[in-house]
């Protein structure tokens, strides 16, 4: 330190920083002001302000603090105004663009490796979107708008959004990548399930700007919400090599894909196929199970919705125990594609509710019909009536010729260990119409003035009420209240105010759909006989992609709508957003083994 500074005031800033020397064109109280105003400024502009006093004193008038007089020694390589000399800005140069260059080759490895697993659910992705959206670039403003422009246009899955359709492929594509890059990643968060279960872990709640569907939403201001969700994206290709693996293997990776949300109350959906011919073997037939706490109610058991129902993880741990918090089972009519795997649960049920302690599972259905269903086209011959002396069974009598069915196993098991007789496990009833509807045979409901009462069980309550879908009839809709919310599941069905009138105001609205464009392309092959019957049943007696958000959704202004039943399975899922269209609410595309949480 200088001797005109001992002994004076305490050190300050600009002594840390200069020492006021024989060369200074001005003094430390100079220097003082000068360097409080650079304090001032924040940011780039503060350091910038900063290195110019430090790397250059003589153009400040001083010298670092405690060094002798004279200019600071400047760094090796540099001119005597601070600026690189030509081989260190060579060896920088090559240093970033050899960087660049592994970032693209890395970015764009990563998307080789997801693109296999992503064109699961969306064949038109590439490598080259994958990699346009979550690869780390080395044009990081390029990467961004990307991102930007996908997450903020890109699906109307958010409340209010919309898909500009012409925005591009590469801009869809994009939008597409990045919303199952990070849904994919979210159900990979490790607060997870048991591995033995074969469930992909979940979270506990959803991350911060995700959905309640488990799809990223949109902030208000885009630039911050692009940035974070890069890395997600950047950790969820990470790991795709080993993903790769196992979808190339033939290990089922479906499901790790599926947002899985926990929560007290919950919609789980077992099966999201619609109709009897097999599209898509990556989707069961259609059942949806609701569950509140410990508590499990399933509505309607399609094809391979049994398998669905263990690989929920909604069973307590130990075999054996599939069926033990199951509470109920509500069939919505008995089409096939309704209830096929209901014979093999009856069958098996022994074996599936060691543990059970609970009462008998109740199973609620139609009754019996007590006149046949019209010909159509009106004038065409009858054709041959199968059980006559009980064509129409309802759902108890149904499960009664099961038990006739099984006999033989039954009867074997009952004496050879003991097997207690699934006659047990179930109790049956039939819904009763007595006085609300006596079906006729064009199976068209009557418009009802209230809810039917189904069951109330401790904090749930179970209402039902007659939709469309002639001529089969009687058909049912039902709704779970919970004290977190409410869950309305359509079964089959077209617009129907009745279902109008029970879902009002409900949290979930898990509805059929069928697209046009495929009753149009399928009956084109047809004889036009059977083509006019089968159209007719086909947009007569379900909801079009048009009808379901705008006159359905819309209507009873449910605040999520969920897509099921879908019809074709195998459909491009970008046909089913179009449903959002004329609805406000959020629209979700279902996939089997997807779980919302029900919040009010």
């Amino acid at each position: 330190m200088h001797g005109d500074q001992a002994g004076d005031a305490p050190f300050t800033t600009s002594q840390y920083l200069v020492s006021d020397g024989p060369q200074s064109t001005f003094g430390t109280k100079e220097l003082d002001r000068r360097i409080a105003a650079v304090d001032a400024l924040s940011g780039k502009a503060r350091e910038k302000a900063f290195t110019e006093v430090l790397r250059d004193p003589r153009r400040h008038g001083g010298h670092r603090a405690g060094a002798a007089c004279g200019p600071v020694p400047l760094p090796a390589g540099r001119r005597a105004d601070g600026s690189m000399s030509s081989p260190e800005f060579t060896l920088l140069f090559v240093t970033v663009a050899v960087g660049a260059l592994l970032q693209v080759a890395i970015g764009f490895g990563f998307g080789l490796l997801a693109a296999p697993v992503i064109a699961t659910f969306d064949p038109s992705l590439t490598p080259v979107a994958v990699w346009t959206c979550a690869a780390p670039g080395p044009w990081p403003w390029c990467s961004r708008w990307w991102a930007r422009r996908c997450w903020w246009s890109s699906s109307s899955s958010e409340p209010g959004g919309t898909f500009p359709l012409k925005v591009g492929t590469a801009a869809s594509s994009c939008a597409r990548t990045a919303r199952l890059a990070s849904i994919s990643l979210i159900s990979r968060t490790p607060q997870a399930r048991s591995p033995a279960k074969g469930i992909s872990p979940m979270p506990e709640a959803p991350p911060e700007n995700v959905g309640s569907d488990g799809i990223p939403q949109p902030e208000n201001h885009l630039g911050g919400f692009a940035h974070a969700n890069r890395r997600r994206v950047l950790s969820l290709l990470a790991g795709a090599s080993a993903t790769a693996a196992l979808s190339t293997s033939g290990a089922p990776t479906a499901a790790a894909a599926t947002p899985r949300e926990e929560g007290r109350t919950r919609v789980v959906l077992l099966g999201t196929a619609g109709g009897p011919s097999m599209f898509d073997p990556g989707r069961a037939g259609v059942s949806t199970a609701v569950v509140h706490e410990d508590r499990g109610y399933v509505v309607d058991l399609g094809v391979g919705s049994y398998r669905r129902l263990g690989q929920a993880g909604l069973d307590p741990a130990g075999p054996g125990n599939l069926l033990a918090n199951v509470r109920g089972i509500f069939f919505t009519h008995l089409h096939s594609d309704h209830m096929v795997d209901w014979p093999s649960l009856y069958a098996t049920a022994a074996f599936n509710s060691i543990g059970r302690t609970q009462p008998p599972i109740r199973v609620f259905g139609p009754g019996r019909r007590s006149e046949l269903p019209r010909v159509f086209p009106p004038g065409s011959p009858e054709p041959p009536i199968v059980n006559p002396d009980d064509p129409m069974p309802g759902i108890s009598a149904m499960t009664s010729y099961l038990r006739q069915a099984f006999a033989a196993d039954l009867n074997d098991r009952a004496r050879d260990s003991a097997t207690p007789d699934p006659s047990g496990v179930f109790e049956p009833r039939d819904i009763d119409l007595t006085g609300v509807w006596d079906v006729d045979a064009a199976g068209k409901p009557p418009r009802l003035s209230g809810p039917i009462p189904v069951w109330e069980d401790g904090e749930v309550r179970i209402t039902a009420t007659l939709v469309d879908h002639h001529p089969t009839a009687p058909a049912f809709a039902y709704r779970f209240d919970t004290p977190d919310g409410s869950v309305v599941v359509s079964g089959d069905t077209t617009v129907t105010p009745n279902l109008i009138d029970l879902a009002h105001g409900t949290d979930y609205l898990v509805h059929e759909v069928i697209d046009k464009r495929y009753v149009d392309r399928t009956v084109s092959q047809l004889p036009p006989e059977q083509a006019n019957a089968l159209r007719e049943h086909l947009l007569a007696s379900h909801t079009t992609i048009e009808q379901v958000g705008r006159d359905v959704a819309e209507a009873a202004c449910a605040r999520n709508l969920v897509l099921t039943h879908l019809v074709p399975a195998d459909n491009e899922v970008g046909r089913w957003r179009l449903a959002q269209k004329g609805y406000s609410g959020r629209l979700i595309v279902g996939a089997d083994l997807m779980s919302l949480a029900v919040r009010r």
